[in-house]
């Protein structure tokens, strides 16, 4: 191990010796230094590790990893297949199965942030551009695809789904009805099943022959039996299907739907109407806000509705009904201020959704200030483990949008005007007669003499101005419902 540790601090290519260590800790600390250091060269090797399976399988989970991400900074056909046998291979974790097939989806178009390290390492892209490769892709994709139907792995088939569905690549119509239909998997896996298969309907409905080819694949037939199922989602998908492959038909259903008030079913509708895009359309929109006035609306779907009615409304045809109810609508708001366009989004939201915004929008920087987790250690701002038992919604969406109207005791900022007339600003973490400790947003401390300091304003939130412009409506939604959710504080 010695020996690993001398080689990462030369960068040297002798750590190639110890990737198959007999050791499997020596081979981990060899692989992961190779891979970190961003020792290129060695990526060959790395990804000639994951092409054996016998020596894949004795490696520990973070010198897997690497090995994964290897393959897929190559590139390469073979690296691929490497990759696409993890991902097929049940005896493999489960965990490290999901992340070889998120790099599958993203084989084409890689990230420009490295999917292990986390740091900005953009991806060669020469071996992912000739169509042989897309088709390779799409091959590997259908090789995998009876493994979606296994029951104990939503995770997985659900990855798998989004992959197919992001790429465009064909799937058999059958194998999405009978994932769908099977009652033994899980929820998750159905709705997203559907959302496959309204994408599959949309594009043979778009083909020169498209009534034909949605007919042949049993699509309008399958969504109308689906209407039927208990389960909302899966009949909000059927709805998608419907306006997809037969949007004449499609109509009849959505007025069905919006007399009731299932959420996922009343989105789909909401959509629905924009596209139809006609003056029944207009007039069944008008309807729905006017359900909104009365507070007859639930309240998950409000933000659902207006962007859809603002989506419709920027089209020249449509109603002026429709343009004086949107208008009447943001007046009601007008005392809101700076919240207004996010009032009508306080619940409705997807928490995982926002717990990804949270931890890896850049622009918001969430975690450079505030621990959640276990193993969060930011201590600039205050803990956020339980601000869903200590703040309502409103509060949530007024410390986002207006940090200095709800300021938490404890946690507000100094602006200090020293004599060389520099500002500097932080929060007081301690104070003495020979000076002031503070610590600045981005974690750093700060000491200042008190022989320096000209004058100081207390009492602003620790909070940065302007984060709600990096969030669209939705987003926020996501955000607050993500931190709503947040009752127990990690110890």
């Amino acid at each position: 191990l010695g020996a690993v540790v001398a080689l990462r601090r030369q960068r040297a290519s002798g750590l190639a010796a110890f990737f198959l260590d007999r050791e499997p800790r020596v081979a981990r600390e060899a692989i992961t230094a190779a891979y970190d250091e961003e020792l290129n060269a060695l990526l060959p090797q790395l990804a000639s590790v994951a092409t054996s399976p016998e020596q894949f399988q004795r490696m520990e989970a973070p010198a897997a990893r690497r090995l994964l991400a290897a393959c897929l900074r190559l590139g390469r056909e073979e690296d691929a297949r490497a990759v696409a046998r993890v991902a097929g291979d049940p005896a493999m974790d489960q965990k490290l199965r999901i992340e070889a097939l998120a790099h599958l989806r993203r084989w084409l178009d890689p990230p420009q942030r490295d999917p292990v390290t986390g740091e900005w390492r953009p991806m060669a892209s020469e071996w992912r551009e000739p169509s042989y490769m897309r088709q390779s892709m799409s091959q590997i994709a259908v090789d995998l695809a009876p493994l979606a139907r296994e029951p104990k792995q939503a995770q997985w088939s659900q990855e798998w789904l989004r992959w197919v569905r992001e790429a465009s690549i064909p799937v058999d119509a059958a194998l999405l009805q009978g994932m769908a239909r099977d009652k033994g998997l899980a929820l998750d896996v159905r709705a997203a099943a559907l959302k496959n298969a309204a994408a599959a309907a949309g594009e043979a409905a778009a083909m020169k022959d498209g009534a034909k080819n949605s007919a042949d694949a049993g699509w309008v037939p399958f969504a109308r039996a689906l209407f039927h199922d208990p389960e909302p989602r899966l009949r909000a998908g059927a709805l998608e299907i419907l306006l997809a492959a037969d949007p004449n038909a499609a109509l009849e259903e959505v007025q069905r739907t919006l007399v009731g008030d299932s959420v996922p079913e009343l989105r789909v509708a909401f959509q629905a109407l924009t596209r139809l895009a006609s003056v029944q359309a207009d007039a069944l929109l008008v309807a729905q806000l006017e359900r909104l006035k009365r507070n007859d609306l639930p309240p998950e779907v409000a933000l659902d509705l207006l962007l859809a009615a603002k989506e419709r409304a920027k089209a020249e045809s449509s109603s002026s009904a429709l343009r004086e109810r949107l208008t009447a609508r943001e007046a009601s708001h007008k005392d809101q201020g700076a919240l207004a366009p996010f009032v009508d989004g306080l619940v409705g939201g997807d928490a995982t959704l926002g717990r990804k915004l949270f931890r890896e929008k850049a622009e918001l920087t969430c975690l450079r200030c505030h621990a959640v987790e276990e193993g969060d250690a930011s201590e600039v701002g205050p803990h956020l483990g339980d601000v869903g038992a200590r703040l309502e919604r409103r509060m949530l969406l007024e410390s986002i949008v207006d940090p200095n109207r709800t300021k938490a005791e404890g946690w507000l900022e100094t602006l200090f005007v020293l004599r060389d007339e520099s500002l500097v600003a932080g929060r007081v973490i301690s104070r003495d007669g020979k000076g002031v400790r503070l610590v600045q947003s981005d974690g750093k401390q700060v000491e200042l003499a008190v022989e320096d300091i000209e004058s100081e304003r207390s009492g602003l939130s620790s909070m940065p101005d302007g984060l709600a412009k990096h969030l669209s409506p939705l987003e926020m939604r996501d955000l607050i419902e993500y931190l709503s959710s947040l009752e127990t504080k990690a110890r």
